[in-house]
């Protein structure tokens, strides 16, 4: 679940802000230089999302700190180079992937002691 919603994060970082690396001085060809289509979007979501609505909702929490995280990030990112490269998007995947289970374990830890209800 984590691994594809972080992945997803990534996907998201891709339409919120421009690709802002030389391509002609790459040594690899950039496959992420262009927003996706309205509907290769769809189905990340589909994808990344999918499988939490057989989660509970108090799960759900989980996802919205990651999301807070990749606002955070496209903020830091477009602040101090303007835009996303390939490294932004393996940054933005790992962090909120940790993001996402540190969340879990918060959750989990708040049920444990009877402060959440599951």
């Amino acid at each position: 679940g984590a691994h594809a919603y972080s992945r997803l994060m990534a996907v998201m970082m891709m339409q919120l802000l421009p690709y802002v690396a030389d391509i002609d001085a790459s040594k690899s060809k950039p496959l992420a230089n262009q927003r996706l289509q309205w509907y290769e979007v769809l189905i990340a979501c589909i994808g990344g999302v999918g499988v939490w609505y057989f989660f509970e909702p108090i799960w759900w929490l989980a996802l919205t700190l990651s999301v807070l995280l990749l606002l955070y990030l496209a903020w830091y990112f477009k602040k101090w180079i303007g835009g996303y490269t390939g490294d932004c998007l393996g940054a933005t995947q790992q962090v909120t992937e940790v993001c996402c289970y540190s969340g879990f374990i918060i959750i989990w830890k708040f049920i444990l002691f009877g402060i959440l209800p599951l």
